[in-house]
């Protein structure tokens, strides 16, 4: 029995038409998978960013811009842009009870495809620690 040609054209051409329709749905599938995977990354970074700069300046003698400096190290890491930090309270003595770092980025200056998706929102993390330096 011969193959008919006229049945392999069809095929192909419906193998095309899928092929057209379901590649552009697995090509937006993968790139929101990679910037929700980055997202994720992102927020992990900062929580380990405030809770390592909360660290360094619980001890007596640090100093806010120490906690600002560890932050900058480890989101640089990571290739964060655009993040605030923010240390509380401002100025650390003896009598500190507890230090605060708290870290805002924006979500849209950190990702690199939908960032239409994510515009006015951004990622939050918060460290709070007793400091060594309280005396009751």
């Amino acid at each position: 029995m011969k193959n008919n040609p006229i049945h392999h054209h069809k095929r192909r051409a419906a193998v095309s038409v899928e092929v057209a329709l379901c590649l552009p749905i697995l090509f937006l599938f993968t790139f929101f998978a990679f910037e929700f995977s980055r997202v994720t990354f992102l927020r992990r970074a900062m929580d380990e960013a405030a809770y390592t700069a909360a660290r360094e300046i619980k001890v007596p003698g640090a100093t806010v811009a120490e906690a600002i400096a560890k932050v900058d190290e480890i989101l640089n890491t990571v290739g964060a842009n655009s993040y605030s930090v923010t240390v509380t309270p401002t100025t650390i003595t003896d009598n500190t009870e507890y230090v605060t770092v708290s870290i805002t980025a924006a979500i849209q200056d950190n990702i690199v495809l939908t960032s239409q998706f994510f515009k006015g929102r951004s990622l939050t993390a918060s460290a709070k620690l007793k400091t060594e330096r309280f005396r009751n």
